[in-house]
This record gives structure tokens, C-alpha cells and sequence, in this order.
């Protein structure tokens, strides 16, 4: 059963004059709860906070740390939690009020079996046709406005569980929920988000992990040509944590992975940071 809290209380609805309903005017964190436990949630905490001090929304940190902790405590141990912080109710218009009330919303949801997957298994993807709006100011933040995911991730249906985005030039940038590797002539390599994309706090993990085992982990302008030519492909999010592909549907190709030693690094990574006790 899911749950919510807006600004402390338990509460499942706010007003239609709120300007996250009028105009995707704040921002999100996703999060995984394992154990009782906020998966990176200093990562995630820092990123949220700063897309705050982006948008000059002025949150309550102090609250909203204790209704965080107020929510993972009256909920089951394993699940899924959301952040979103919204500016609040503020009239007709653009323009941000002089006066602002700042909504603290959050949510708890049992974990969906239909995410985990044996380590070995991977997922079928598809290049979807809906390119992502470029906006670089916006790549550090997990802003509202997500409508390009929206209307990509309706060209997934089936046993198509993920989906890869480019920009209007054809750079392929990310997945519909997640950021992308792969490795390419033997190089573990990321697309560059300097034109469009969210920089993800698994991403960010990942590039870490990877760093500290001495690993190289090349951060550029991708292709869908490399897309065909590579030997491993996987996506990562905070929530599912790492889904190798094994096919991806390219138009009418189909490309085929093999599961490789970088895809199942990284899921070791994953794991270490999902079970990691406080």
C-alpha cells in the first residue's frame, strides 16, 4: 500500500493552483529503501537540494529530513520512496510569486517484483523515435517537467523494458529512466550530458566505483553507429540498479550483447551500495 506526507501529514491531495500541477515548477528524487535504508541518499539529498537552490525555491531541509525519516519509519523495510519538493500555490502565470509556500511532498511504495532481475538475465531495448529537448542548465537537476520521457516510454511495449534517447543531432544521451554504458573497442564509455540528460546519482556512483578500481570510464559524444558496433550495453538507476541488454531494437536491426565483465562489475557495485548496512 502506498503512503504520502505533504509537509508532515499524512495526506494524499494538494490544491490545483500548485505550481507543480500548473507547470512542473520544482523538482524529484526516486529512491530505493532497503532494510529501512535510503540507497545514496546524501547523494540524492545534495542533488535535490541543490535543484531547490536552482529554481530559489527556499526549502525547509530540517523538516523535510524528519518527515523523510518519519516516512521510512512507518512503512515496510523494502520499498520504493519519493522526494518532490514543489514552489507551491502562486496564482496565474509564470512568474514565481514574491510570497511562496513550498510544498514538501513525499511518498513511500511497496517494492514491484517486475525490477529485479538475476544477474545474469539482462533486457531487451529499443532506440526510441522522440528526441530529448537539449536545455545543459538543466542536466545537474531532477526537475518536474519530464514530458519527453513520457512520450518516449509509450514506445515500450512487450518484453521492452527500456528505451534508449538521442537529441535532434542523433547524440545518443540516456535511457527513458536511466543513464547508459557501454564499451566500445574494449573502453567502458558513458554519453557526455553537457547538451541534454540527467546527471544520475547511480551514474555518478558508478563513475566512482569505477575510478577507484582504476578503471577508465570515457565520458563523450555517442553514436547510434557505436550503439551497433558495441560489445556490452547497460542502463542504471537508483531504483533497479543495473539491467544489462542483451538486445536492442534498432529500427528493424537487432543488436545483440553478450553480458560482460563491465556490466557485471557494475552490478557487483550496485549491490554493495543496496545492501551496505549504516
Amino acid at each position: 500500500m502506498s503512503t504520502s506526507l505533504i509537509n508532515g501529514a499524512s495526506a494524499t491531495v494538494i490544491p490545483i493552483s500548485d505550481r507543480a500541477f500548473q507547470y512542473g515548477d520544482g523538482v524529484f528524487e526516486t529512491l530505493r529503501i532497503v532494510n529501512g535504508r535510503a540507497t545514496l541518499w546524501e547523494q540524492h539529498r545534495r542533488r535535490l537540494l541543490a535543484g531547490c537552490r536552482f529554481l530559489q525555491i527556499a526549502v525547509d531541509e530540517i523538516s523535510l529530513a524528519q518527515e523523510f525519516q518519519q516516512l521510512l519509519a512507518g512503512n515496510a523495510p523494502n520499498g520504493i520512496a519519493k522526494i518532490l519538493i514543489s514552489r507551491g500555490s502562486g496564482g496565474r502565470g509564470y512568474q514565481p510569486p514574491a510570497q511562496e509556500a513550498p510544498q514538501r511532498i513525499l511518498q513511500f511504495h511497496p517494492w514491484p517484483d517486475n525490477l529485479d532481475l538475476p544477474a545474469g538475465q539482462g533486457i531487451r531495448a529499443r532506440l526510441c523515435k522522440h528526441p530529448l529537448s537539449r536545455n545543459p542548465a538543466l542536466t545537474r537537476y531532477k526537475h518536474l517537467c519530464r514530458l519527453d520521457q513520457v512520450i518516449a516510454s509509450a514506445e515500450l511495449n512487450g518484453d521492452i523494458r527500456e528505451g534508449v534517447m538521442q537529441i535532434d543531432s542523433g547524440q545518443v544521451i540516456e535511457g527513458t529512466r536511466s543513464n547508459l554504458f557501454l564499451v566500445v573497442e574494449g573502453r567502458l564509455t558513458t554519453p557526455a550530458l553537457t547538451e541534454a540528460g540527467i546527471h544520475g546519482v547511480m551514474r555518478e556512483y558508478l563513475l566512482q566505483q569505477f575510478a577507484s578500481a582504476g578503471v577508465t570510464v570515457d565520458e563523450r559524444a555517442v553514436t547510434v553507429s557505436e550503439l551497433q558496433n558495441a560489445q556490452e550495453l547497460f542502463f542504471c538507476n537508483s531504483v533497479f540498479g543495473v539491467w544489462p541488454v542483451t538486445e536492442l531494437e534498432l529500427g528493424k536491426q537487432v543488436v545483440r550483447y553478450t553480458i560482460g565483465p563491465r556490466a557485471l562489475e557494475a552490478g557487483s557495485y550496485v549491490e554493495d551500495a543496496f545492501h551496505k548496512q549504516n
